[in-house]
């Protein structure tokens, strides 16, 4: 059974390689007589020895030109004993070394052990959020209309928006097929449908928001963020499904794609905005009220407020005003 294992990190971070070794002592440099054989130019040919002493390691650098750094700490020509799991740094090459003792953490499931993802998968649960995006979306194209349309002429929305959902849900399907060799394609419809779903109430909210606050800026802005965060959410459970990548690197991807296409969309929507109308300066559909209106004025009383509005000053002639 092996008794030291070292893990090797380049200083690109994109590839650890763990070696394995049945020997109490491990030799490491650039030189081709070495146990681990380094390319990193600023390693020398024999750099460091790394030596079991019972439950820690000995690590003694052999005199090398840059040194070895253990905690930020410079050694050179000197051995130091460190527990297993250190992480040390020769030239631009980390290294960390553990003894066949170190505890090893439990395997994390490929898909997070999580009921509500679970009941992702299930078909009727990912087809039912479907036809209620497919009705939410009707209604939303009811209430956009000026008149009572029929209901032919209102299926476009509908069959549009599931088309967009089994569109998203097939290409994260297909690259989970790639990447994880699981389709997962009602996890992917589930999950799209959810995100339609809470960006049709948040688009609602925002645009209520923006009513009563008197203010179309604060409901852009408002808008941007909330519809961010929504895509970021979706974003990151698509990618629970279809890649295997720890929550950190979820988070950063979703996070910086989001970020770059809505920068791009803002910038093109500000770069164009001289030169088309993307929007009127208020919204023109009418949605019925959840807080009531504020009552209105009498007549009367709104002349008198707004006489002033046609009072003209008799000018001068001879003043020249």
């Amino acid at each position: 059974m092996a008794k030291i294992a070292i893990e090797i990190t380049a200083d690109s971070r994109s590839h650890k390689e763990v070696r394995a070794f049945e020997a109490g002592v491990v030799t490491v440099g650039r030189g081709f007589d070495n146990d681990v054989i380094l390319s990193d130019p600023y390693v020398s040919s024999r750099h460091l020895v790394v030596e079991r002493a019972g439950e820690v390691v000995r690590v003694r650098d052999e005199g090398s030109e840059n040194g070895t750094y253990i905690g930020g700490v410079k050694h050179l020509g000197r051995e130091i004993e460190v527990p297993s799991g250190t992480e040390i740094l020769i030239g631009k090459t980390r290294l960390r070394i553990y003894l066949q003792t170190h505890p090893v953490a439990p395997a994390r499931a490929l898909v997070e052990n999580n009921a509500f993802l679970k009941l992702t998968g299930n078909p009727v649960f990912a087809w039912g959020l479907a036809v209620a995006v497919a009705g939410l979306a009707l209604l939303e194209a009811h209430w956009g209309t000026t008149r009572n349309e029929s209901l032919v002429k209102l299926l476009p929305a509908p069959i549009g928006v599931v088309s967009s959902v089994l569109v998203w849900a097939g290409f994260w399907a297909f690259i989970g097929r790639l990447l994880r060799h699981k389709m997962c394609f009602w996890e992917h419809v589930s999950i799209c449908s959810l995100w339609f779903l809470l960006g049709e109430f948040v688009g609602n909210a925002v645009q209520y928001i923006s009513f009563y606050a008197n203010s179309k800026m604060a409901g852009v802005i408002l808008g941007y963020v909330l519809n961010s965060g929504l895509f970021i959410a979706a974003l990151f459970a698509t990618l629970t499904f279809a890649a295997n990548m720890t929550s950190k690197k979820k988070i950063i991807f979703a996070g910086v794609f989001t970020g770059v296409t809505v920068l791009s969309f803002a910038g093109l929507r500000l770069s164009i905005a001289e030169y088309y109308a993307w929007e009127p300066p208020y919204d023109i559909v009418l949605k019925p009220p959840v807080f009531g209106v504020r009552p209105g004025r009498p007549v009367p009383g709104f002349v008198e407020q707004t006489d002033r509005l046609f009072e003209f000053k008799a000018f001068k002639k001879d003043s020249g005003e």
